[in-house]
Protein backbone atom coordinates (compact mmCIF):
# COMPACT_ATOMS: atom_id res chain seq x y z
CA UNK A 1 0.00 0.00 0.00
CA UNK A 2 1.76 3.31 -1.02
CA UNK A 3 2.16 6.13 1.72
CA UNK A 4 3.74 9.36 1.46
CA UNK A 5 4.89 11.95 4.25
CA UNK A 6 6.25 15.43 5.12
CA UNK A 7 7.03 18.15 7.09
CA UNK A 8 7.41 21.55 5.49
CA UNK A 9 9.44 23.39 6.33
CA UNK A 10 12.71 20.63 6.69
CA UNK A 11 14.75 22.84 8.97
CA UNK A 12 12.68 24.97 11.88
CA UNK A 13 13.17 27.02 14.71
CA UNK A 14 12.45 25.26 18.22
CA UNK A 15 8.37 25.54 18.71
CA UNK A 16 7.94 26.49 15.37
CA UNK A 17 4.33 25.81 13.88
CA UNK A 18 5.26 23.28 10.77
CA UNK A 19 2.73 21.50 8.45
CA UNK A 20 2.79 17.55 8.71
CA UNK A 21 1.05 16.38 5.26
CA UNK A 22 1.00 12.53 4.83
CA UNK A 23 -1.20 10.38 2.34
CA UNK A 24 -1.99 6.62 1.71
CA UNK A 25 -3.85 5.32 -1.67
CA UNK A 26 -6.77 2.74 -0.88
CA UNK A 27 -9.45 1.46 -3.46
CA UNK A 28 -12.70 3.20 -3.18
CA UNK A 29 -14.13 0.64 -1.17
CA UNK A 30 -11.51 0.88 1.90
CA UNK A 31 -12.71 2.48 4.56
CA UNK A 32 -9.53 4.89 6.25
CA UNK A 33 -9.41 6.28 9.85
CA UNK A 34 -6.26 7.98 11.00
CA UNK A 35 -5.23 7.18 14.55
CA UNK A 36 -4.50 10.62 15.91
CA UNK A 37 -1.08 11.40 17.40
CA UNK A 38 -0.82 11.86 21.13
CA UNK A 39 0.78 14.84 22.27
CA UNK A 40 3.85 13.51 24.12
CA UNK A 41 7.37 14.35 24.73
CA UNK A 42 9.07 17.06 21.96
CA UNK A 43 5.62 17.16 19.75
CA UNK A 44 2.52 18.96 19.75
CA UNK A 45 0.04 18.33 17.30
CA UNK A 46 -3.02 20.85 16.75
CA UNK A 47 -5.53 20.88 13.35
CA UNK A 48 -5.68 17.57 12.92
CA UNK A 49 -7.91 16.58 9.67
CA UNK A 50 -7.85 14.08 7.20
CA UNK A 51 -9.48 14.48 3.39
CA UNK A 52 -10.23 11.86 0.68
CA UNK A 53 -10.31 12.60 -3.11
CA UNK A 54 -9.86 10.52 -5.87
CA UNK A 55 -5.92 10.37 -6.85
CA UNK A 56 -5.74 11.07 -10.19
CA UNK A 57 -4.22 7.30 -10.95
CA UNK A 58 -5.05 6.21 -14.66
CA UNK A 59 -2.56 3.58 -14.95
CA UNK A 60 -0.49 0.77 -13.43
CA UNK A 61 -1.58 -1.16 -10.12
CA UNK A 62 -3.18 1.33 -8.41
CA UNK A 63 -5.41 3.47 -11.15
CA UNK A 64 -8.88 4.23 -10.14
CA UNK A 65 -7.43 4.52 -6.09
CA UNK A 66 -8.26 7.50 -3.68
CA UNK A 67 -5.36 9.12 -1.88
CA UNK A 68 -6.53 10.11 1.61
CA UNK A 69 -4.64 12.13 3.21
CA UNK A 70 -3.92 13.56 6.91
CA UNK A 71 -2.72 16.82 7.17
CA UNK A 72 -2.12 18.84 10.95
CA UNK A 73 -0.32 21.65 12.61
CA UNK A 74 3.49 20.31 14.40
CA UNK A 75 5.36 21.90 17.14
CA UNK A 76 8.50 20.14 18.03
CA UNK A 77 10.24 21.42 21.30
CA UNK A 78 13.79 19.10 20.93
CA UNK A 79 16.84 20.87 18.66
CA UNK A 80 19.10 18.78 16.60
CA UNK A 81 18.07 15.78 14.18
CA UNK A 82 14.43 15.29 15.15
CA UNK A 83 12.49 11.54 13.38
CA UNK A 84 8.76 12.25 13.62
CA UNK A 85 7.08 8.58 13.83
CA UNK A 86 4.29 8.19 11.26
CA UNK A 87 0.85 8.30 11.83
CA UNK A 88 -1.40 5.24 11.92
CA UNK A 89 -4.28 4.42 9.48
CA UNK A 90 -6.80 1.71 10.16
CA UNK A 91 -8.06 0.14 6.50
CA UNK A 92 -11.76 -1.42 6.33
CA UNK A 93 -12.80 -2.51 2.99
CA UNK A 94 -16.62 -1.94 2.99
CA UNK A 95 -17.21 -5.23 1.05
CA UNK A 96 -15.67 -7.20 4.52
CA UNK A 97 -15.86 -5.55 7.42
CA UNK A 98 -13.71 -8.27 9.61
CA UNK A 99 -10.74 -7.30 7.01
CA UNK A 100 -8.99 -4.60 8.74
CA UNK A 101 -5.79 -3.68 8.24
CA UNK A 102 -3.23 -1.06 9.59
CA UNK A 103 -0.64 1.18 7.87
CA UNK A 104 1.83 3.59 9.35
CA UNK A 105 3.01 6.46 7.12
CA UNK A 106 6.77 6.69 6.94
CA UNK A 107 8.83 8.43 9.35
CA UNK A 108 9.76 12.32 8.75
CA UNK A 109 13.12 13.67 9.39
CA UNK A 110 13.95 17.33 10.01
CA UNK A 111 16.27 19.17 11.81
CA UNK A 112 15.42 21.80 14.58
CA UNK A 113 17.50 24.55 15.14
CA UNK A 114 17.37 26.50 18.94
CA UNK A 115 16.10 30.02 19.05
CA UNK A 116 17.33 32.71 21.07
CA UNK A 117 14.17 35.36 22.32
CA UNK A 118 14.64 38.69 23.79
CA UNK A 119 12.57 37.19 26.59
CA UNK A 120 15.67 35.23 27.63
CA UNK A 121 16.94 36.87 29.91
CA UNK A 122 20.04 33.68 30.57
CA UNK A 123 21.22 33.77 26.99
CA UNK A 124 24.56 34.62 27.00
CA UNK A 125 25.05 36.22 23.14
CA UNK A 126 28.79 36.92 21.82
CA UNK A 127 29.33 40.31 19.31
CA UNK A 128 30.07 39.36 15.82
CA UNK A 129 33.93 39.11 14.88
CA UNK A 130 35.24 39.85 11.43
Amino acid sequence: MPAHAAITPATARLGQRLHYHGVVFVSPATRVRFVPPADEGAFTWAGIRATRGAAGITSGPYAGFDSVGFEADLQVFRTGSVSVPGVAALLTRSNAPADTGRVTLPVVRLTITPTVTAADSAGELRGLHG
